[in-house]
């Protein structure tokens, strides 16, 4: 078995943010990325006290997964400054911006056609005058920031685009869980589901090894224990501090593996109904774990050990219980009218950089039954 394993990003976990982020930016010019919110929390504010004259312009209106038309505005914000890096504060979707803000900035990112017709292709081409990326997330769960991954969706098309390239990843990451304190509950546990279905998507993938393997078992030494104690209190601080190492461990993960058929399954009931995609992703992952299990080669072994299970089924039982300590079936009924509008939707949930990437091969109709599967305690 051959396999390499490398991720350039610098982290820095468990500091002061805006100290950090100081340090990070040295004697460059920044352009902060970050959202609306963000701003009106005051963190602006903060930022400012800290970086001073090399805070050389403001880009802060981010939405929710950012989409075509959002990022050539962006873009047109952005180009009016002069900055030598761009420091990203917020969620994945801030994060994924500033990514394309990054290498899309003086060429494909200016006009819609442009980002339309580079997507189309794949997302690969001419990345010109590319600046580097401070990362600083204030949720726990896409692990974008240790990643050299950005999405981007056409609304027009309702369809999810993701570019993949080694020039995307961050130049650093800045890790202060005290950022995650305010998230309201659903971004906590929708993002907390989505850094559990990362790990548990490295695992079953044929592309892991050991390496990514290991790094995404100890994710989910942290989320599986983190995540159902926020589930019961918010407040947990201590909680709030070992989900985001169960993020940025995920994060790490599937920077090498990438994810796999639940996020596949995810994209479209996000792209039509909004749903939040940690929902979204888990929903599924009880279904899809069995199927792996039947081709167990001691991956799913060795994660129940580490867990402090006697044997594999129990992985089963511990999602099970998540997603009904997480109100996934009360989460999902409030966007999706009906099973059966999720039924319809199968026919595009099998995208094959995703399917592909399961332990064993996973056929379109296997998608049915993991829905099905997955939706019995919901409708």
């Amino acid at each position: 078995m051959e396999w390499t394993f490398q991720n350039p990003v610098k982290i820095i976990f468990g500091v002061e943010a805006f100290e950090a982020i100081s340090c990070q930016v040295g004697t460059r010019q920044a352009l902060l990325v970050s959202s609306t919110g963000f701003v009106e929390r005051g963190g602006l504010d903060l930022l400012k006290a800290h970086l001073g004259y090399r805070l050389a312009g403001v880009v802060s209106g981010v939405v929710a997964n950012p989409n075509v038309e959002n990022i050539v505005q962006l873009c047109a914000e952005s180009r009016r400054c002069q900055f030598d890096v761009l420091v990203a504060i917020g969620g994945g979707s801030v994060i994924d911006a500033a990514k394309i803000l990054s290498a899309g900035i003086d060429s494909w990112a200016e006009k819609s056609e442009y980002l339309r017709d580079f997507l189309v292709k794949g997302g690969k081409g001419t990345i010109a005058g590319l600046k580097p990326v401070i990362a600083v997330p204030t949720t726990a769960g896409t692990g974008s920031e240790v990643t050299p991954f950005a999405t981007i969706w056409d609304n027009l098309i309702h369809k999810k685009f993701s570019i993949d390239d080694f020039r995307l990843y961050p130049e650093a990451a800045i890790l202060d869980s005290k950022l995650t304190h305010s998230l309201p509950e659903s971004h906590t546990i929708s993002t907390g589901l989505d850094a559990v279905s990362q790990a548990f998507e490295s695992i079953w993938n044929k592309l892991a090894n050991p390496v990514t393997i290991g790094i995404a078992t100890q994710s989910l030494v942290h989320s599986l224990v983190a995540l159902p104690r926020l589930a019961k209190d918010i407040e947990d601080k201590t909680a709030r501090k070992n989900m985001m190492i169960g993020s940025l461990l995920a994060g790490v993960a599937i920077s090498q593996t990438r994810t796999g058929i639940a996020h596949s399954i995810s994209y479209p009931l996000t792209a039509y109904y909004g749903l939040p995609h940690g929902f979204a992703c888990s929903f599924t992952l009880p279904s899809i774990l069995e199927y792996n299990l039947r081709h167990d080669d001691g991956r799913f072994v060795q994660l129940a050990q580490s867990l402090g299970m006697s044997v594999v089924k129990e992985l089963v039982d511990c999602l099970r219980n998540l997603l009904k300590v997480c109100r996934i079936a009360q989460r999902l009924s409030a966007f999706v009218p009906s099973a059966a509008s999720v039924l319809t939707l199968s026919g595009e949930m099998f995208t094959p950089q995703r399917a592909n990437n399961n332990m064993i091969r996973i056929e379109h109709n296997a998608i049915q039954y993991f829905l099905e599967k997955g939706l019995e305690s919901v409708w």
